[in-house]
């Protein structure tokens, strides 16, 4: 899966075996954002989430796309559960 962050969207790209989708979601559809060590889950309602690994971002810093997600969903949805 493959996520690309754009100023009011990301694009998820997943390509399989014999199909490939593409899925826009806008960060007003963002129900919640949990960082951890590691990881980023990003909740589009109490059951679905995206999980973004932080070791693969590329094209800009992970302080870059911790301020655009947390700018999108507000300091009260974006949760840090680990020291990262």
């Amino acid at each position: 899966m493959e996520f690309t962050f754009e100023n009011n969207k990301i694009l998820i790209e997943q390509c399989g075996e014999n199909t490939s989708a593409t899925v826009t979601v806008s960060y007003g559809a963002i129900w919640r954002v949990y960082e951890t060590k590691e990881y980023i889950y990003i909740y589009l309602n109490s059951r679905q989430a995206h999980t973004v690994d932080k070791s693969t971002i590329v094209g800009g810093t992970f302080a870059d796309l911790r301020d655009v997600l947390s700018s999108a969903v507000g300091t009260g949805k974006y949760k840090i559960k680990s020291r990262v």
